[in-house]
């Protein structure tokens, strides 16, 4: 029908119909239109994460890695603007980033830092999802930012990864164009970052636990070079792992020299297969021993004191086992000159005939001669369980016992004095008794010692003088001690045949010549000091000392007892007794010597070192060298003298090991935390304790705090690590350079549905279909040559029950010491993703080829520019 047969109302009704199409069309060109904006802003948003994943990939500096992000973000253009704020724990700010804001941040900045976050921020901290608000600018009145989001939206989200929260991140987006996909992909990317910022912080942590452990390394190498002992590591077989300077200067070398040479090198078979047995030993034992042994070296015999504990290798086992060596030659020398000292007067004691004796302030007899033996009839054993009294006749114990009474009050009384003590065979024994006081070292009366002869016959025989004179020259002339007297002016007067043995001049040389003489004028005044005191005091002169030359030049050292010679009360001339002590003059200087340089070597160890001697019941804190000094900041001075019960009353393991040290006559090694009395610092100690003959104890405590601190950093930093692998979201894998799977994380289960022990030892091939088998081999092969990581590596891959799945992978190298050893990398299932970017996009043709279907059929040109809109999609 033409219009001009048409009626007005037909019309009308046609024009409503044809406005009402042209709205439709409208309405439906703004929907595309929209549809067509949102694809673009995606695109630039997936070009915007696929930038920071890079960022992330190679940024392992934390400040940098932030601003890197930001800027990321929005040189797409994908948002106007982003900003992060790292917050601890305590809420205070750690570190911002931001990009598209400059200057216009600065008071955000300033809210962070007073500990202050907007709502959309508090919320965003507390939430896991996105935040999003759509007009920031009429709703966030708190925000400092709120200015610079006319007209856009905001979306807000923390930054976590296994429960941790680093802070938050925020963007600004086209308010129009936020939808639930962007939010998704804006909180996996927020999740990146923040395992980014783990990475980051493990990384680190992983530097400052590597420095530690160069500074402990050092640390031990300077004290195992510096110690001044022969320092050695040794594997259980024998052959040396290291060696100090100071011992390898033992065999007359380097350290280098006999680094990896076996003990069998060094020694006779014999002696070294015995070090290799005590090596497995202690490795069995996992104890700490101690060895003395005479060792053939190059520079001749030497004795060594050597402590030998075990080493553990990484695995836990004992594979080796550490030496420290001290020479103790002189020690031992001086102990053999010692022993042969005491041998010797033991002899002269037991083959005197007087009676040598000690009794303690009780008169309980503690010690006595072979001589006592037979002029009391009592065995010594017997003796030793005997009280003086109970050998005193009864008329004589008043006197005897008032005596030891003076003397323990330091009276002074002439000697020697006569008393009688009954045999035991009941027969009397007249003695002649001298005593002297034992004191110890703090100079207190301890005891007396007695030299008591048998005087019994020169009594019984007093009225024959020529008999008694027989018995007395006999005595004289065959004592094996040099026997003189000489009259008031210092000639001799009488000398026995020893006397000639000990200066070589015969008894007619000797008789009417003065002393003097025979000495130096300054020994010859010092001697006549001595008798002149004597002559003064009537009291027997002991241990004068003084130097002699005999008549063939020899000089001799001499030891003189003196006493005076009366006659009707009045003395008349002095008598004594020489021994020559020249061997043990050399002896004493020898030990003095030697006791001079271990005390200088004890001194100067550099591990902080304690001597405990047995005093009593008690063990007291006598000594201590040079680093107990420092550790103690001078204050161990004041704990000289204490005994352990004091110092230790809170630490019984301390008394412990310090008792059952000295019980057991070993040695004993402990770790403990310890909490200096002096300084109040409290430092883990190697604590080795070592029993000294005859009485002390050796403790060496060496500050092992760095060693424990760095050994539980590397426990937790494993830990992490192990953690990290084991519960990462995504499969985390490594292969050797053959494909052959090695390792793999419970993700990698549950993306293959191999368990790991199928995968382990199997090729790649395994799980890759097989039209994709020669493409990741390229990627590998290309990989191994340039050494560039493989980054959003595509391909399919067969599960265990044949479903195939699209996998991404990132790979890349794994080396020791510059050598490729393998491949590690992580997969992610991205099927679903491409299920979803395949849908949107046929969505969006669907949608435009509709369109262009019903603009085709009604408006030719709106058609057209609908065909060119979907040619553009």
């Amino acid at each position: 029908m033409k219009d001009s047969e048409k009626t007005k109302e037909q019309l009308i009704d046609e024009l409503v119909e044809l406005h009402h199409r042209i709205t439709e069309l409208e309405a439906s060109e703004a929907e595309c239109k929209q549809a067509q904006e949102r694809i673009e802003h995606l695109n630039l948003v997936l070009r915007a994460i696929r930038n920071v994943h890079q960022v992330i990939a190679h940024e392992k500096d934390q400040e940098s890695l932030l601003k890197g992000i930001c800027d990321k973000l929005t040189e797409t253009r994908g948002y106007y603007n982003a900003w992060v704020a790292l917050i601890d724990k305590a809420g205070r700010l750690v570190r911002t980033a931001e990009a598209g804001l400059g200057s216009d941040f600065l008071p955000m900045l300033e809210k962070l830092k007073r500990g202050e976050l907007t709502a959309c921020g508090q919320k965003a901290l507390s939430y896991s999802g996105v935040v999003v608000v759509e007009d920031p600018s009429s709703t966030c009145v708190d925000c400092p930012l709120s200015a610079k989001y006319g007209g856009r939206g905001a979306m807000t989200v923390r930054l976590e990864h296994e429960g941790k929260v680093y802070g938050l991140v925020s963007l600004s987006t086209p308010r129009a164009l936020i939808a639930e996909e962007e939010q998704t992909l804006f909180q996996e990317f927020a999740g990146d970052i923040a395992f980014a910022l783990r990475g980051a912080e493990l990384g680190q942590e992983r530097k400052r636990a590597e420095e530690e452990l160069r500074e402990s390394e050092e640390k031990y190498r300077l004290i195992f070079e510096c110690t001044g002992t022969d320092n050695t590591v040794i594997s259980v077989d024998g052959v040396y792992l290291m060696m100090n300077e100071n011992g390898a200067r033992r065999f007359g070398g380097k350290p280098e020299d006999f680094i990896g040479k076996s003990v069998h090198d060094t020694f006779p078979k014999e002696a070294a297969d015995e070090y290799v047995r005590r090596f497995r030993d202690v490795a069995e034992s996992g104890e700490t021993k101690t060895y003395e042994d005479s060792v053939q070296l190059p520079m001749g015999n030497r004795w060594f004191l050597t402590n030998m504990w075990p080493v553990e290798d990484p695995s836990g086992s004992m594979t080796s086992v550490q030496l420290i060596s001290h020479d103790i030659t002189d020690r031992k020398q001086a102990e053999e000159t010692l022993r042969e000292l005491n041998e010797k007067y033991q002899q002269i004691i037991d083959n005197t005939w007087d009676i040598i004796f000690h009794i303690d302030l009780e008169g309980n007899y503690t010690f006595a001669n072979k001589a006592a033996e037979r002029l009391t009839g009592y065995p010594i054993e017997e003796l030793l369980r005997m009280n003086m009294r109970e050998l005193i006749v009864p008329e004589y114990q008043s006197f005897v016992f008032g005596r030891l009474k003076k003397r323990i009050a330091g009276q002074p009384l002439p000697q020697p004095f006569d008393f009688e003590i009954v045999h035991k065979d009941a027969h009397r024994v007249v003695l002649e008794l001298t005593t002297t006081g034992i004191h110890d070292k703090n100079g207190k009366l301890i005891g007396v010692q007695g030299i008591a002869r048998n005087i019994t016959e020169r009594k019984r025989a007093e009225e024959s003088l020529k008999e008694t004179e027989e018995r007395y020259r006999g005595l004289f002339e065959n004592s094996t001690e040099g026997v003189l007297a000489v009259d008031l002016a210092g000639n001799y007067t009488s000398v026995n045949k020893a006397m000639e043995e000990l200066t070589g001049y015969s008894r007619e040389e000797l008789i009417g010549r003065s002393y003097g003489e025979f000495v130096s004028p300054e020994t010859a005044e010092f001697v006549f000091g001595e008798y002149n005191k004597l002559f003064r005091t009537g009291e027997p002169v002991h241990n004068i000392v003084y130097e002699r030359v005999s008549k063939d030049g020899k000089r001799e050292w001499l030891e003189e007892y003196a006493t005076v010679i009366k006659k009707e009360g009045k003395v008349v001339g002095f008598q004594g007794t020489l021994r020559d002590i020249t061997e043990r003059r050399r002896v004493e200087q020898a030990l003095r010597e030697s006791e001079e340089k271990l005390r200088a070597q004890y001194k100067g160890i550099p591990v902080p070192t304690y001597t405990w001697q047995r005093i009593g019941e008690d063990l007291v804190l006598v000594d201590y060298n040079d680093a107990a000094v420092a550790i103690t900041q001078g204050q161990i001075a004041n704990y000289i003298g204490k005994k352990d019960s004091e110092m230790y009353q809170n630490r019984p393991e301390i008394l412990n090991d310090l008792s059952r040290c000295f019980a057991e006559k070993t040695s004993i090694y402990r770790e403990m935390l310890y909490e200096y009395m002096s300084t109040g610092e409290t430092k883990h100690l190697a604590v080795s304790y070592a029993f000294v003959p005859p009485d002390l104890v050796l403790v060496h405590t060496e500050d092992i705090t760095e060693r424990k601190r760095l050994e539980q950093s590397l426990k937790e930093s494993e830990e992490r690590y192990r953690a990290l692998f084991e519960n990462s979201i995504e499969a985390v894998f490594t292969v050797d350079t053959a494909g052959n799977f090695t390792s793999g994380n419970k993700a990698l289960e549950e993306l293959t549905g191999y368990p790991l022990e199928e995968i382990v030892g199997a090729s790649y091939t395994k799980i890759i279909v097989p039209e994709d088998v020669d493409h990741i081999f390229k990627e590998y092969n290309k990989l191994f040559r340039t050494g560039k990581p493989i980054r959003n590596l595509v391909y399919e891959m067969v599960r265990k029950d044949g479903e195939r799945r699209l996998i991404e992978g990132y790979v890349n190298l794994i080396t020791e010491d510059t050598r490729i050893v393998g491949f590690q990398g992580t997969l992610r299932d991205i099927t679903e993703r491409k299920k979803a970017e395949e849908q949107l996009e046929r969505s969006f043709v669907d949608l435009a080829e509709t369109v262009s279907r019903a603009i085709g059929s009604r408006d030719p040109y709106t058609a057209v520019h609908q065909r060119r809109v979907a040619d553009l999609a």
